[in-house]
Parts: C-alpha cells; structure tokens; sequence
C-alpha cells in the first residue's frame, strides 16, 4: 500500500470518524490479528515504535490501543522486554464463530476512502459482533475486484474457511439462492436501501423524508428545495424523493425539480458550485438536505454570504451532523438505530445457516427526525428582502 495512505499489518486506516477513531482502527486490527493466530500466548508483539513506523502513524493511537487490549486481558506489558499476548480468550469463552465484513476501498486525493458512512456502519458491526460473541475478519475490494465471490465458503472465495456468514457494506448484483449448497456462505448487505443486492437491511429512507419534509413544513416552510447526493444510485434517489414529494403535495406545495437536479451536478467539498446552488434557489427558506457528507459544508457556505442558519435558512441532514463550525450544535437530522438494523443482519445470517435458505428480503428499519439547531420558522419578509432572499412562495 501507497506509503501516503496509512496501513497496518496489511490493513488501510481511515481518516478517523464518527465511531471509528484511529485508536479504536488499531485495536480492532490488533484484535483480529490475535484471533486469527497471527500471535500464540507468550508471543512478544511488535513495539509501539515499529508498529508506529510501519503504518505512518504517531504512537499515542498504537499506544492507546495496546492499553485497551491490555484492560481487557489479552496483552500484558514487561517493562523491560516489551508487550506480549497473555491470552486469546481473557473472558473464558471462545467466539462462536467469525463474520466476514466486506468495505468497498478507493484511493482518492493521498488517503482512503469509502462509501459514505461505511466506517460508520463498521464501527457498529464491531461493536455487536463482540457483543454477540462472533471475531470478525474484515476485507477491503476495490470497484474492479470480483465482489461475486465474496460469499464462496470454504476459503475458495475473499474469505477464510473459518467465517460462517457475510455482512456487505458496499451494494453490489447480487441474486439470492433459494438453497445454500456447501459452497455458499449466508449473506447479507446492510446500507442502502438497494434491489440489486439482496438480502439487504436498511434505513426507510422513503418515511424518512417523508417525516423530514413534514417537520420543515409544520414550522411554516413553504419555499423548500432538497439536495440530493449524487453518489446515491437511481434508485435511492428515486425512493427518497418519494417521500419529500409525498410530504410537499399533502401541503399543497410544489416540489423543486429543477434544484434536485442542479444539485446531482455538485461534488463534495466544491464550496464555489455549493455557493452558486445557494443562490441560484436564493428564495428558498429551508434545504432538505440527502447528502450527509455535505450538510456542515451547506451551513458554511450559506454563512459566508451572510445567510445565517437557522435564522435566515433552515438546513436538515440525512444523518448527524455539526453545524458547520459550530462544532457544538448537531443539526435537526434523520437518524436510523443502526445496532438494531446491525442486530438485524446478524439474525438473518443465523436464519440463512439454520435453514441453508435465503429470501429475496429487504428489512427497512424506522428512520425518526431528531431535533438540532438548524431548524426554525422562516423570517418574516423583510428580514429576508434584505439579505435578498425572497419573495417567498405564498
């Protein structure tokens, strides 16, 4: 791997997120390491130093990651000698079995990346895996690799012979089998709300935006425009839409094409075309925003032409998000329960092993409007003739 973008032990290490700081990346490669052998009882592992040299990052990370593992009773430190693997199994019980995770992996701009909130998702799959008792073991495919074999068992796909199901956060053609053979591993995607990879589990984007749109309209919006994400295939443009349109007719108010397809031209972290989609929709009282990874950028753009949010614009997001720079207030969003939706996969893959059946399933869990600091009534008319955002639709 490119030495400008960090790895270690053969693994990427992202830009740290909500949910997946550098330490918690650490630990987890640590983790999956021990479990997969890579060290016996006894063994010295490698110093923070060289670990800290090999992945181009800085040592507090390794180091916070080595003292987590060491609290939870896998390392023990030696003064003189260094950090060695106490145990495999501290909590006297083994995993009952290992999940595979499969990230879609892109090289962009000296650093990786992924499909929005794919680390996020991550973090949570981790995180219910250990509480479910399953080791996890993570695999990252580029766009060009083949994602058809991701569940082949046996070792004769991406995974090892050892993981018993795989959870896809990355939507990709994938038809189910009525029957698993012996060859076939259960699978589940969990992200997007996708009809090409199924079983999928997902956040009901479509009652979500309904629900977003109805909570900017109840506070009395009536010149709305959404912002779609690009990145968003046809179809989960299309079901997201359904809702905001759902949401505007019932008012009796007209939906603005004409600024959903503007905004699939825009790329993120472009602030300039950002700024010229604020104007060219400048009557506009309130942004229904699709594009999580753009909302904060949305706030600053629309304060540095003097447009404050919320009082002279309202701004909502597809999942959380800070105001701008205002890194204290989260704005008014949408949000999913994703442990529950994670709970969900590994049920479905519980099920698939059981019966060795699968289902052409979409599970879609309850998304709910959750209350920030960018939403408020519009202004009266004045205020906004004088920073020339109106007339207003009536």
């Amino acid at each position: 791997m490119p030495k400008n973008r960090p790895s270690l032990l053969g693994r990427p290490i992202f830009d740290p997120s909500e949910g997946l700081t550098l330490t918690s990346q650490v630990r987890e490669i640590l983790l999956e390491e021990i479990l997969s052998g890579r060290w016996q009882p006894g063994d010295r592992l490698p110093s923070v130093a060289a670990l800290a040299q090999q992945s181009g990052l800085s040592r507090w990370p390794i180091q916070e990651a080595f003292e987590t593992l060491r609290n939870e009773g896998y390392l023990r430190q030696s003064e003189r000698s260094g950090t060695f693997l106490e145990s495999m199994n501290p909590k006297g019980h083994s995993p009952l079995g290992t999940v595979g995770i499969a990230m879609l992996l892109r090289e962009d701009h000296q650093r990786w990346s992924t499909t929005p909130y794919s680390e996020y998702r991550l973090s949570r799959v981790l995180a219910v895996a250990e509480e479910r008792r399953y080791a996890a073991e993570i695999k990252y495919l580029r766009p060009e690799d083949d994602w058809s074999q991701l569940d082949r068992a046996g070792g004769r796909g991406v995974f090892g012979e050892h993981v018993m199901g795989v959870i896809s956060l990355y939507p990709f053609p994938h038809a189910p089998k009525d029957t698993l053979t012996p060859n076939d591993l259960p699978f589940v995607h969990l992200g997007s709300n996708s009809h090409v990879c199924l079983p999928t589990v997902a956040g009901d984007t479509i009652t979500g935006f309904y629900r977003m749109t109805r909570r900017v309209i109840e506070e009395g919006h009536r010149d709305i425009i959404c912002l779609c994400d690009p990145s968003d295939t046809e179809w989960e443009t299309r079901g997201r839409l359904l809702g905001h349109e759902r949401a505007m007719r019932e008012a009796g108010l007209e939906v603005n094409y004409a600024a959903c397809e503007r905004s699939r031209t825009l790329a993120e972290g472009d602030l300039s075309a950002l700024r010229a989609y604020v104007d060219e929709f400048r009557s506009a009282t309130a942004v229904v925003c699709m594009w999580g990874m753009v909302s904060a950028q949305l706030v600053e753009v629309a304060e540095m032409m003097g447009i404050r949010v919320p009082d002279h614009l309202s701004i909502t997001a597809h999942g959380a998000s800070t105001m701008g720079s205002r890194r204290d207030l989260i704005m008014t969003h949408l949000e999913y329960d994703m442990d529950a939706l994670v709970h969900t996969c590994f049920d479905l893959l519980a099920e698939q092993e059981s019966t060795r059946r699968t289902h052409r399933t979409l599970v879609l869990g309850s998304a709910r409007v959750r209350e920030g600091a960018s939403l408020k009534p519009p202004a009266d008319e004045d205020v906004l003739a004088r920073i020339g955002r109106g007339p207003r639709i009536a």
